[in-house]
This record gives structure tokens, sequence and C-alpha cells, in this order.
């Protein structure tokens, strides 16, 4: 599943719901909710057992360190 969505406005209440429990539902429940700015941004990628995929997975983990 990949998108970008808002949590603006998400209550604490709201973490039970299966809509949202692919959310990060700990942090959320930290701030009690979502806050004003906050967004969920989520990226579905596949892999083929190429030496090119596994360079790509590489990058992916040095930008990951970077944030």
């Amino acid at each position: 599943m990949s998108g970008v969505e808002s949590l603006q406005g998400v209550a604490a209440n709201d973490l039970g719901l299966p809509n949202v429990a692919v959310w990060p539902i700990g942090s959320l429940r930290q701030t009690n909710g979502g806050l004003d700015t906050e967004i969920l941004i989520q990226m579905e990628f596949r892999l083929i057992a190429e030496k090119n995929s596994w360079r790509t997975l590489s990058l992916a983990k040095t930008l990951e360190a970077a944030i």
C-alpha cells in the first residue's frame, strides 16, 4: 500500500479502528492522535533478485539513516 495521508484530526479514539491498523499507532498514542501538520507517507516496493535491486535497497537504507 502506498500513499500520503493527513493525520490532522485523527483522535486517540480512532486508533482502534481497522482502517488505521497500518498506521504507527504507538507514535500516534504518544501525541494523543495526529498533530496539525503531521502526515503519513507509505511506500511499497518489490525487489527482483538482481544485483541492481540490492543496490536500490542499500540506497533506501542510506536515505533512511540520513533522515
